[in-house]
């Protein structure tokens, strides 16, 4: 293939350059291809690696992740009310507002639930009672779970400002607390 017309000289540069450009072909075409496949599995393989620690790790966790699972579901009734319906909790929120404000030495006048998100209870009650007997109902309820936020406290005191001795205040105070529909 090489023509009789070039020097012995040429003739062996360019049978040194078919060589090098088959050469150029082989570490192109096969070389380079296979190395990058081991560079991509080794890459593969860390990654793998790297996930089976995670998974272990999270296998080695899921006893603590139980522990942790089984004491957030005992804490649940200190967060929520449970009742199997709302109309039910809320009776119950009422039951124990007025409770609350009866064993204080209140007197309770009246109690609504209010409309209000579906897992949400709400409740209004009316009240009366002394400054020392609204402290002793609020800590009561303060310290007793479900944990209820306080949205709304009315208080009217009439002849307070003419007289020298605090008397009874009327109360209105609006509660809510999360619902969980259940047993």
């Amino acid at each position: 293939m090489i023509p009789a017309s070039l020097s012995p000289r040429e003739r062996r540069l360019v049978a040194v350059l078919i060589l090098l450009a088959l050469l150029a072909l082989l570490v192109r075409g096969i070389i380079l291809p296979v190395a990058d496949g081991f560079a991509a599995r080794a890459a593969t393989r860390e990654q793998l690696a790297a996930s089976y620690a995670r998974n272990a790790r999270l296998i080695g966790s899921a006893p603590r992740l139980a522990r942790l699972a089984d004491r957030q579901k005992r804490d649940l009734a200190a967060f929520l009310m449970t009742a199997p319906t709302q109309a039910i909790a809320g009776d119950a929120l009422q039951e124990r507002l007025q409770a609350a404000i009866e064993s204080a030495g209140g007197e309770y006048r009246a109690g609504e639930t209010l409309a209000r998100d579906p897992d949400q209870v709400a409740v209004r009650v009316e009240a009366r009672l002394t400054q020392a007997q609204l402290l002793a109902c609020l800590a009561a309820l303060e310290n007793t779970p479900p944990w209820l936020a306080i949205d709304a406290i009315g208080i009217s005191a009439v002849g307070a400002l003419t007289s020298s001795t605090p008397g009874p205040m009327d109360i209105r105070l609006d509660v809510s607390v999360p619902f969980l529909a259940g047993a």
